[in-house]
């Protein structure tokens, strides 16, 4: 349960078998929000979270623990997150695809506090490990 169980925003507790870790991304300018472009080959047994932590404009150090990006379930109509202890990583909408078939995930943190470095955290689990999670064509835009 991304949203009691804590390990996955951590470095060195995260249970996951696949993890994606980018490097520190400095920005020449602060930015206020993140957004993620993956596509990604899912397995109906697979699902793929998606995690941030920054480096705050007004900070000299980047967060210890992760963020997780808000998901489908705890957006309103207007894309606008309804309560942030609901964030559970996953992508901004619902998307089914059959395996086989890369599909464009996008992954969206607005009204974040100014920054000026990030690393995005990308964890995909499966409960058949026969059945993989493919990632391909990954971005990382952040917006002011």
């Amino acid at each position: 349960n991304y949203i009691t169980d804590r390990r996955s925003n951590t470095l060195l507790e995260d249970p996951h078998d696949m993890s994606y870790v980018t490097k520190v991304i400095g920005l020449e300018n602060p930015a206020s929000s993140l957004r993620v472009v993956l596509a990604a080959d899912k397995p109906t047994e697979g699902d793929v979270r998606v995690l941030y932590r920054l480096q705050r404009a007004d900070g000299a150090a980047i967060d210890k623990v992760f963020e997780l990006m808000p998901g489908f379930n705890n957006l309103n109509i207007n894309e606008q997150v309804i309560d942030s202890k609901n964030n559970d990583g996953r992508s901004d909408r619902q998307i089914s695809a059959a395996p086989g078939q890369f599909v464009e995930h996008e992954f969206t943190a607005n009204n974040l506090p100014q920054f000026t470095a990030y690393q995005i955290k990308v964890e995909c689990t499966s409960t058949n490990q026969a059945a993989p999670i493919r990632l391909q064509d990954f971005r990382v835009i952040a917006l002011a």
